[in-house]
C-alpha cells in the first residue's frame, strides 16, 4: 500500500466521519478521532490508532518497512465499514426521542408531586 493511498484513504475516512457523525472541527483524520471521542467504540478507536500510527512511520522511509499491510488493510476496513453503517437521520431521530423521553418524565414527576401536595393539604 503506498504512502499516497494511506492519505487518500484517512481523507476519506475523515470525510465519512464528519458526514456521518457530524464532526465538523479538526483537519484532518487524527484531529477528528480525538474530537469524536466516546462517538467511536473503543475497538474502532483503536483501529483508528492504527491508521494514525501508521501514517506517522509513513513519514521516514526507514519505518515505514515496519508497516504491517494485513493489519492496516484490516483497520481501513474495520473502521469504513462502521462509519458506513451509521445513519445520521437515526442518530438525530435518537436525539430528539431521547429528550422527548427526559421532558415526559419530568412532566410525570412534577404532575405526581403537584397530585401528593394536594393529597397531603387535604385538596383533593
Amino acid at each position: 500500500m503506498a504512502d499516497d493511498t494511506i492519505d487518500d484513504r484517512t481523507t476519506k475516512l475523515a470525510k465519512l466521519m464528519q458526514d456521518r457523525l457530524g464532526i465538523r472541527r479538526g483537519s484532518g483524520f487524527a484531529e477528528k478521532v480525538q474530537i469524536a471521542g466516546r462517538l467511536l467504540p473503543r475497538r474502532i478507536r483503536r483501529e483508528a490508532q492504527v491508521l494514525i500510527d501508521t501514517a506517522v512511520l509513513t513519514q521516514n522511509p526507514k519505518l515505514r518497512r515496519q508497516i504491517n499491510h494485513d493489519q492496516l488493510r484490516k483497520s481501513f476496513a474495520v473502521v469504513e465499514t462502521h462509519l458506513k453503517g451509521i445513519d445520521p437521520n437515526e442518530r438525530l431521530k435518537g436525539r430528539i426521542l431521547t429528550i422527548l423521553a427526559i421532558i415526559a418524565f419530568n412532566f410525570l414527576l412534577i404532575a405526581a408531586t403537584i397530585i401528593t401536595v394536594m393529597v397531603w393539604r387535604g385538596d383533593l
